[in-house]
């Protein structure tokens, strides 16, 4: 429950900060929303991505791990459209969001 818990705390404050650094990558919401988008990635990340892993894994082999990259970025653009407060205009802020959210959760793996 503790690991839970600190994901969506990682995973808030990295939305956060990508809405502070990022143009094009905007958060307009309160903090409640920004720890239901936390939420929803934690979940992804800590259910959901390994068994996308498993399943996808010749498609992950062959393209040297990007497909897992590209299943983050679709992952941050469905949240993005179900929640109006986050708003990510073109691809790069959507690669350069998904990036620092995946940076984010390497440094603090280890905690």
């Amino acid at each position: 429950m503790a690991k839970f818990i600190l994901k969506i705390a990682i995973n808030s404050g990295a939305v956060y900060f990508a809405s502070t650094f990022i143009d094009g990558f905007t958060f307009s919401g309160n903090y409640i929303i920004l720890a239901g988008i936390g939420t929803a990635l934690a979940i992804f990340q800590l259910f959901i991505y390994p068994i996308v892993k498993v399943v996808a894994f010749p498609i992950v082999i062959i393209s040297f791990g990007l497909f897992g990259y590209i299943v983050d970025l679709a992952v941050l653009w469905g949240i993005a459209y179900l929640v109006p407060q986050l708003e990510i205009t073109g691809i790069l802020p959507l690669i350069l969001g998904a990036a620092v959210i995946s940076v984010a959760n390497l440094l603090f793996s280890w905690l």
